[in-house]
């Protein structure tokens, strides 16, 4: 038997876990005389200080909480809460290697606006207040790993599954789409066997080429689902447990 764990929203969006104070806007685009140079070349000013002694985090995956400034047509700043957000940090270099460089000088709980000056292209520069809360367990064993819970769903076939939070979409992939999706697979003692989480990169399968049990899972869920899945036939046999996150498929 498969259990399956639906879950209807994004993996790495994540509900803020604790209260921020708003902060004041920039007052220009350019970083202020009080503004701490780094060895980089890139500014910043302490908004919130962690606590003395506090470690910075490992290269590895964490938390954090990101707000960016931008001006509106009346030249105000607004801000724009990312918020509560988990990645890793191979991604982040690859994607911004001036954030990674932010969020690795950035103590673990304090809070800093970081100015990223664009002197050829001033209108790509970007001020971004970083919160880095640690580093994390991308993909955590559920509590109720070792077995199907009482609350769980079964379908005819004896696929089990509960959805966790709904989201809203409205169509279902069919055997014949080509799925994208983020996915952990765990054996009943909790053992991680397989997660694209932890390798960075979103998978994409044709639905109809991966096992029974995914195939059943994955056809009640709409983009934005998250579910449990499977998609190495030769890995462990017995009952699975899987969390999946459906972002999209093409038909």
């Amino acid at each position: 038997m498969s259990l399956i764990r639906i879950v209807f929203s994004g993996i790495l969006l994540l509900g803020s876990a604790q209260c921020f104070a708003a902060a004041k806007a920039p007052a220009t685009s350019g970083a202020p005389k009080n503004a701490i140079e780094s060895a980089s070349g890139m500014h910043y000013v302490v908004l919130q200080a962690a606590k003395a002694g506090t470690k910075l985090i490992k290269p590895d995956f964490f938390e954090y909480r990101v707000i960016a400034w931008n001006k509106n047509a009346a030249g105000k700043y607004i801000a724009k809460d990312g918020g509560l957000l988990r990645a890793g940090f191979k991604n982040i270099a690859q994607s911004s290697p001036v954030f990674a460089r932010a969020a690795m000088l950035t103590p673990v709980g304090e809070t800093r606006r970081w100015w990223f000056i664009n002197p050829t292209n001033p209108a790509m520069s970007q001020i971004l207040d970083l919160t880095v809360l640690g580093n994390v367990d991308p993909a955590p064993a559920p509590a109720d790993v070792g077995a199907v819970p009482a609350n769980a769903s079964k379908t005819a076939s004896g696929l089990a599954y509960r959805v966790l939070k709904k989201g809203n979409g409205k169509t279902h992939p069919s055997l014949q789409s080509i799925i994208t999706i983020d996915y952990s697979g765990w054996t009943p003692d909790g053992k991680l066997f397989d997660s694209s989480i932890t390798r960075g990169e979103k998978a994409v399968f044709p639905l109809n080429g991966l096992i029974s049990g995914w195939k059943e899972g994955l056809t009640l869920m709409s983009p934005g689902d998250t579910y449990d899945s499977i998609p190495n036939a030769n890995g462990p046999k017995g009952m699975l447990i899987f969390d999946v996150a459906l972002y999209g498929f093409e038909l």
